[in-house]
């Protein structure tokens, strides 16, 4: 994930530390394993965060559920989440 880049590719940088990225993470449940980095580029800083793929199949942020949906992560419905809990929790 590039932070301080648009979706058209435009570079408005990004101007805090990397710690305020690392602390945004920590309210995530399971907390996921990130490295994070400041880049240089021309006369602004882009940070390239990498989200190493977790072993869970979903991840609370603020005690609301998230799943995956191709490159993003939204709100998982009710549904979502009783179908996640019977795949992969439910002792067979």
């Amino acid at each position: 994930m590039l932070i301080g880049v648009t979706d058209d590719g435009t570079v408005v940088g990004y101007e805090d530390d990397k710690e305020r990225i690392e602390g945004v993470v920590k309210n995530v449940s399971p907390v996921p394993t990130v490295n994070v980095d400041l880049v240089p580029y021309k006369e602004r800083t882009i940070a390239l965060v990498r989200v190493r793929k977790g072993p869970e199949p979903l991840y609370y942020a603020n005690f609301r559920p998230y799943v995956r949906q191709g490159t993003l992560s939204r709100p998982a419905t009710p549904d979502e989440v009783k179908s996640i809990f019977e795949r992969y929790y439910r002792p067979r």
